[in-house]
């Protein structure tokens, strides 16, 4: 066991706070986790592994030089000959099936067809079939080929560029669970890049930038190029019906905060890129109004879990929503605001008041006569009234 106590009179009242020493200071270190440290034991794992993908622009890849020492031109240069993942990727779909070594996981086949059984030492044996690099989705890479970094040459010789190449592991039932790729979050506002990363969860097997730009026409004999990424899009039936809005906002709300949602939906409102406003805020309000439930609960000294809301604390909740929603899209500077695309009595529910006032009425209305009597006296002091009649059409309960 390890343990430092800390004097009584190294501290002072004026004295700055360390909190990096206060850690070491009173650090305790037990007998199971000494030992675990000196046989060098893994201190944390993650299954699946996650492999982060980068997206970016034709030629707007990330280039990592040091401005004092480097000679710019011929940074740029060398860079010319590598790949990162994403280019990689369009070689490894323009290589095809000769990206695939016929070696397969185990040992040689014998030429037998796929899923056929083949000779190998005097037994039969099955060949894994392979995986054709065309039909993969960016995302999907990882999962069957593992990246090889660019690679420095001898002295006056090219380096090898950076390639996928076919995870050793495939096929081997020793790998419960291969690797999952995911690319990287793009904001609407990033403009093409948005577009681009559509793109690329959506079209398997593209060769090159320009080639996402192609759209096959009808008969598939026939193709159309086009200028941006957002006509490719498009014309591709991924912009239709919200589609592109309901995948980003599902991309959002697995791993961003209520508010990223809220300003995300904010953008496509704004910029005219939502047709059905109200239909997609009635399929994703629990998510966009999350964080101001959690926020009652806080104040009204909710800790059950299960606490299931009323149709009053719902409705004050999604006000409260619908009031940051309204000042997102008008942080656009469009001049839109929620009346533009609500009905007029979901908009009327906006107020001034803070969530603190809502709290108040409910008290002045739904509590005990001491709470009434002292919330309805503060409740004046805002100056607020709802103003509405709930009815049976409106939000009952919610459950978070």
């Amino acid at each position: 066991m390890v343990q430092k106590r800390v004097q009584d009179n190294q501290l002072t009242a004026n004295a700055a706070r360390n909190e990096v020493q206060e850690f070491l200071d009173t650090r305790y270190v037990s007998a199971v986790e000494a030992c675990w440290r000196i046989f060098e034991l893994p201190m944390h794992s993650m299954d699946p592994t996650v492999e982060r993908l980068p997206i970016h622009l034709k030629d707007e890849q990330q280039v990592q030089f040091d401005p004092d020492n480097d000679d710019l031109r011929q940074i740029l240069d060398a860079e010319g000959d590598k790949a990162d993942q994403l280019q990689g990727f369009f070689n490894l779909c323009e290589r095809g099936w000769a990206a695939i070594d016929d070696q397969v996981v185990g040992g040689n086949h014998n030429g037998a067809p796929p899923g056929q059984p083949e000779e190998r030492d005097g037994r039969q044996a099955t060949r894994l079939p392979r995986v054709n690099p065309t039909q993969l989705l960016y995302h999907q890479v990882p999962e069957f080929f593992t990246w090889k970094p660019n690679q420095k040459g001898p002295p006056g010789e090219p380096g090898i560029p950076g390639h996928w190449a076919l995870r050793k592991g495939y096929g081997n039932k020793a790998l419960q669970q291969p690797p999952i790729g995911r690319i990287y979050y793009i904001h609407p506002s990033a403009g093409e890049l948005y577009y681009l990363r559509m793109l690329l969860v959506n079209v398997p097997g593209p060769r090159s930038f320009d080639e996402l730009k192609t759209v096959p026409g009808e008969d598939d004999s026939t193709t159309q190029t086009f200028e941006t990424y957002r006509e490719a899009c498009q014309a591709r039936g991924l912009l239709a019906n919200n589609a592109d809005l309901r995948e980003t906002l599902n991309d959002v709300i697995r791993s961003q905060l209520p508010k990223e949602a809220r300003n995300v939906f904010s953008y496509f409102l704004a910029n005219g890129d939502c047709t059905d406003a109200l239909s997609i805020w009635n399929e994703y309000r629990v998510h966009m109004m999350e964080d101001v439930v959690h926020t009652w609960k806080q104040r009204m000294g909710i800790v059950d879990r299960g606490y299931r809301l009323s149709e009053s604390e719902v409705f004050m909740c999604e006000s409260e929503a619908l009031g940051m929603l309204d000042q997102a899209i008008k942080s656009q500077g469009t001049g839109k605001s929620v009346a533009d695309f609500f009905p007029r009595e979901m908009v009327e529910r906006i107020t001034t008041a803070d969530l603190d006032a809502l709290i108040l009425e409910d008290r002045a209305r739904n509590g005990s006569p001491e709470e009434m009597q002292e919330a309805a006296n503060q409740v004046r002091l805002f100056d607020f009234d709802l103003g509405v009649t709930l009815t049976d059409d409106k939000l009952c309960r919610l459950t978070t």
